[in-house]
């Protein structure tokens, strides 16, 4: 015989608390409600680690006023994050990439990073950054679907 639950009871009064309750939302639009994540988990961990300076970095290439490609990153607490990176097909495989990423570092280290950060997928550039100097530390395989997402550090 197989033991069956017994439901739930059902009430309709409030848990007494002596806090006024929150409530969550599933919203519609992120703007507003990652502006307050942002600034309360900055607040944690400034609480926790210091407050960190960001300082960004910013790298175009341009074919004439067009920009063709690009990094985008910042520097915080001695590390470059490198957020965003692409080059244009075009502009693929002739050096271009690793001229934006040496002069990246190059800003990064004036700023005070001794270290470097960045993710990337399998189908993206990890043999790029390999042969920039990033060490591969953490893999989450099948993500996406049939690919891995993969994280790399370097010491600048």
């Amino acid at each position: 015989m197989t033991p069956t639950r017994k439901p739930a009871a059902k009430t309709d009064k409030p848990t007494p608390s002596k806090r006024a309750a929150a409530s969550i939302h599933l919203e519609q639009t992120a703007g507003p409600t990652t502006r307050a994540v942002l600034s309360g988990l900055r607040k944690f961990n400034s609480a926790q680690a210091g407050k960190a300076k960001r300082l960004p970095v910013t790298v175009s290439l341009r074919d004439k006023s067009k920009i063709v490609g690009g990094l985008t990153g910042q520097v915080a607490r001695g590390w470059l994050r490198i957020e965003l990176f692409w080059v244009a097909d075009k502009f693929r495989g002739k050096g271009a990439g690793v001229k934006i990423l040496a002069l990246a570092e190059a800003e990064a280290k004036r700023l005070g990073a001794t270290r470097a950060l960045v993710d990337t997928m399998s189908f993206q550039a990890p043999a790029f950054y390999i042969k920039a100097g990033y060490t591969p530390f953490a893999k989450l395989n099948d993500h996406p679907p049939g690919h891995h997402h993969i994280w790399l550090q370097k010491t600048l």
